[in-house]
């Protein structure tokens, strides 16, 4: 999920936002989670910005975590971590529009703040002795960078009204019964087609959809249709880093 907080600052300081005082923002558990994730790792940060540089943009953000882990010892999951979170901090420096140096400190007093006792005991020194790096590394995904085109992938794969969850053809048998209801005269081969799907504003729906044979014959032929047009897609636009969903990674089944 991405990041969404604001701070609370007049309008006429964000018209001066490198030159205004640090000002606290409010952190909602989720960031500072990500956070405690980025600086567990805060020796993991220089290796995995370092590869991700060269690495080829992916679908996902989660997909080009697999391809940046490809090059490196250290395992998917905390690749994803650190860039997820990088990338979230970049955004939040962008929306504000003020220096990466300056999005940390803002970070850093409102952990100050904010954080609990614990977290502070924990983690507080460590956030601390890292920003140098964290600056660093956020200032090295630009815009082109692998990781937002990656992104940008992600938004584009994905920015329909209805998105497809799961679907299967369940077959069943239906009797006939004579009028008196006493006797099978003959019975029914039937398909029905079950999709299930979401979209942006409503739970998880069903549809179900009565298919005879002459439509499981048709639907096979569309569906071996598509797999032949999106081979030929891929070979034909082999030097644009053509990429068929879902992008298999390291952990994909």
């Amino acid at each position: 999920m991405t990041w969404a907080c604001q701070p609370v600052v007049s309008e006429e300081k964000r018209r001066m936002p490198n030159n205004e005082p640090v000002v606290p923002i409010e952190l909602p558990k989720q960031i500072v989670s990500d956070l405690t994730d980025l600086v567990s790792n805060r020796d993991q940060i220089h290796t995995i910005i370092a590869a991700a540089k060269t690495a080829a943009p992916a679908s996902s953000i989660r997909a080009f975590a697999s391809r940046v882990a490809e090059t490196v010892d250290i395992q998917p999951t905390v690749v994803h971590d650190v860039l997820w979170t990088l990338v979230n901090i970049r955004r939040m420096q962008r929306a504000r529009e003020v220096e990466a140096a300056r999005m940390i400190a803002i970070l850093t007093a409102s952990l100050e703040r904010h954080a609990t006792d614990r977290w502070k005991t924990e983690y507080l020194d460590a956030w601390q002795q890292s920003t140098e790096t964290i600056v660093a590394a956020i200032n090295s995904i630009h815009d082109e960078h692998p990781l937002f085109i990656s992104e940008k992938a992600e938004t584009l794969a994905y920015s329909h009204g209805n998105i497809l969850t799961s679907q299967r053809i369940i077959t069943d048998i239906r009797p006939v019964f004579d009028t008196m209801g006493q006797k099978i005269k003959e019975t029914l081969i039937l398909h029905t087609l079950l999709i299930e799907y979401y979209d942006a504003i409503s739970p998880p729906k069903r549809i179900s959809l009565a298919l005879d044979a002459a439509d499981i014959a048709a639907l096979r032929k569309a569906c071996e249709r598509a797999e032949g047009k999106a081979k030929c897609a891929l070979e034909a636009l082999h030097a644009l880093n053509p990429i068929e969903l879902p992008e298999m990674d390291g952990n994909s089944e």
